[in-house]
């Protein structure tokens, strides 16, 4: 989608980036993660005293594993908890990010659901940061033009989410 937007500035080496990015990330950039002072010894303390505890993260869970063995922090949790691509994993199971609770606090009032619409979605829909979507807003003449674009650039996921209508704030989530 960053080529989609980023072509009229002549620039098409986004793909290229996050290819980079995501390889350096996997194999050593994760392994610079550095814990908080104090933190091992506490996650030891709570394992003596027979305290169940478990990481619930919005990283990756196998880059959620790989930084806790390198900290050689694994073996204090009884459970590790990340996403997948799709989001879906953690929502279903009842891992969500606290500020989706937040959001939906602020503002679900005005939020109107269709019956059958499933929690976890509402938290993965609510969640400002779920897996690194992107969402552009635009004029809905162009809407069609624009999606059709970013499906042909490989993006075949790319859709119409919704649209701006006259009237007091309230999101109505349809589909």
């Amino acid at each position: 989608m960053m080529q989609v937007l980023l072509r009229p500035y002549g620039d098409d080496r986004v793909g290229e980036a996050v290819v980079a990015y995501r390889q350096h990330y996997g194999e050593s950039g994760l392994l610079e993660s550095e814990s908080y002072p104090g933190i091992g010894g506490s996650l030891k303390q709570m394992q003596q005293a027979g305290l169940q505890v478990y990481l619930a993260t919005s990283k990756r869970a196998i880059f959620a594993r790989r930084i806790l063995e390198h900290l050689e922090f694994e073996t204090c949790f009884d459970g590790i908890h990340g996403s997948v691509p799709s989001g879906e994993l953690a929502s279903t199971q009842g891992f969500f990010a606290g500020a989706s609770v937040r959001n939906w606090a602020s503002y679900g009032d005005g939020v109107t659901l269709r019956p059958e619409f499933p929690e976890w979605q509402r938290h993965l829909h609510t969640d400002p940061q779920t897996s690194g979507r992107l969402l552009i807003a635009c004029d809905a003449a162009h809407g069609d033009a624009i999606a059709q674009q970013a499906v042909s650039e490989g993006y075949p996921f790319a859709r119409i989410i919704g649209r701006v209508e006259q009237g007091p704030p309230a999101v109505k989530v349809l589909d």
